[in-house]
């Protein structure tokens, strides 16, 4: 009986140590309670076999598939910009026709300047006007199609511009900023002294003057984006300019380099006719007006002017006494000589 007993006894005490090292497993491991708080969430919790949770519960993985969409919801931002110049023979109808072809893309004319020149009769234009026009993006390249089936080009040149990276840097500051204006109103309605008032304010403004600064800069660049713009430079000319080749003969270069210079030659030429028929009157009138004053002068000059002395009146009493002095003399050679008598004699 005694043996049984003490088998018994230590059957029991290492029932006990087992009981004792189970339940010290599992609040190590299982559950992970922190004095009586469970630590980890029941999905997210570490078990024994690495896992994370109970069972098979294990950490979400990755999902590819997601960082595709947020990687595709990053739309590229394309600032376009288009510089033409361009020329025509209808002017008139030209600029009408880049504004209906305007409208048709749905844009707008943001600016417009011309220079109402009405002569001239060659290749030199006699009326300009300069342009800029802001086009939806996406219906860019067919304007530029159809403008230029309507206008005989010179040059075309464009700039492309991404501003991505600036774009989503700013929106990410602006959700940094929008979270510390939330904080900074929370604190200035719980603050209980005048300075901590006064603190929180001053913060809370230069937050908000921040946020202001960077939304406005988010819709130029949105609107930059949406629209693209197009620098149109448009000339009226009789006949188009000539495209030189690069492999042109120098006798092709001499030639049309003569006639070019004679084309502007005549058109300077006619300019010049047109202004002088047209200011004549304006020109007769100041020539009249400057002989006027040119003859007042003059005779003002010669009336307050020194009178010089009379030469001939000097020159007359000169030659009297040079002839008193001749004819003196003349008689003193011909007056004769008388002899003195000796005393005696008388």
């Amino acid at each position: 009986m005694k043996a049984i007993q003490k088998w018994t006894l230590a059957l029991a005490v290492v029932l006990m140590l087992c009981c004792v090292l189970t339940s010290c497993g599992k609040s190590s491991y299982g559950d992970g309670y922190i004095g009586g708080a469970n630590k980890y969430p029941t999905e997210m919790a570490p078990s024994v076999n690495g896992d994370y949770g109970y069972g098979d519960t294990k950490l979400p993985e990755k999902n590819d598939t997601t960082d595709k969409e947020s990687s595709e919801e990053l739309v590229q931002k394309i600032i376009r910009t288009v510089y033409m110049d361009a020329q025509t023979k209808e002017f008139d109808r030209a600029i009408s026709s880049i504004r209906a072809a305007l409208n048709t893309a749905g844009g707008f004319e943001e600016s417009f300047s011309s220079n109402n020149r009405t002569y001239g009769s060659t290749a030199v234009y006699s009326r300009s006007a300069t342009m800029t026009l802001r086009i939806p993006a996406e219906k860019l390249d067919a304007f530029l199609s159809e403008v230029g089936g309507l206008l005989h080009i010179t040059s075309q040149r464009a700039n492309v511009q991404n501003v991505t990276n600036e774009y989503y840097d700013i929106e990410a500051r602006l959700n940094v900023l929008e979270s510390e204006r939330a904080v900074y109103e929370t604190m200035l309605q719980n603050a209980k002294t005048t300075s901590e008032m006064l603190s929180i304010r001053d913060r809370l403004y230069n937050v908000i003057e921040e946020i202001e600064a960077y939304k406005t800069r988010l819709r130029v660049l949105e609107s930059q984006v949406a629209y693209s713009t197009v620098h149109l430079s448009l000339s009226e000319v009789v006949e188009y300019s000539k495209v030189t080749e690069q492999d042109a003969s120098f006798g092709d270069r001499i030639y049309d380099a003569f006639w070019t210079g004679w084309y502007s030659f005549v058109d300077n030429s006619e300019d010049f006719a047109v202004w002088f028929v047209r200011n004549v009157t304006t020109i007769a009138t100041l020539v009249i007006i400057g002989l006027i004053v040119l003859l007042i002068v003059l005779a003002a000059n010669k009336k307050h002017a020194p009178k010089p002395p009379s030469a001939p009146v000097e020159n007359k009493k000169k030659e009297k006494k040079e002839k008193k002095h001749k004819a003196k003399s003349s008689e003193k050679v011909m007056e004769p000589k008388v002899e003195a008598t000796p005393a005696s004699e008388a």
